[in-house]
């Protein structure tokens, strides 16, 4: 990864190293600006602080995180199949939620946190975020 000024477009210092070498395959920013969350080829998903080290690793068995998306709290990270993880240990608290979407490819959370919105396959579904629970009928044909 690599960091860059916001207000000129330059970058800053060298490019980030960790334990492994590939693409990185979904990125998220902590609402507190302060916590950078990846998935890479390895598929392991690491949190980085905005200085450039790694703060966590978490193994993953999710075959395929395209996108991440943290809870405007900064408590859980949604990606995946989704599984919600706590922000601070990984622990999964919520998923696998079955999305019958082939690949998620994107993932956010409600402004409230109470929702999470999974897109894929042409379509977006729309969850309880403390349950897993679908809240309404798949929106089709995207």
């Amino acid at each position: 990864m690599r960091k860059w000024r916001c207000d000129t477009g330059r970058l800053v210092g060298e490019p980030w190293q960790g334990d492994s070498t590939g693409s990185i395959h979904a990125l998220a920013l902590s609402p507190d600006g302060k916590t950078i969350a990846c998935r890479n080829d390895h598929g392991s998903v690491q949190q980085w602080d905005t200085d450039g080290e790694i703060k966590d690793v978490w193994a993953t068995v999710e075959s395929a995180v395209a996108s991440l998306s943290w809870s405007p709290c900064g408590a859980y990270i949604a990606g995946g199949t989704i599984l919600i993880r706590k922000s601070d240990n990984g622990e999964v608290e919520v998923g696998p939620i079955e999305t019958n979407q082939c690949l998620v490819n994107g993932v956010a959370y409600s402004s409230s946190g109470d929702r999470i919105t999974s897109g894929g396959d042409g379509t977006i579904r729309i969850w309880d975020s403390k349950t897993g629970e679908p809240l309404v009928s798949p929106v089709e044909d995207l």
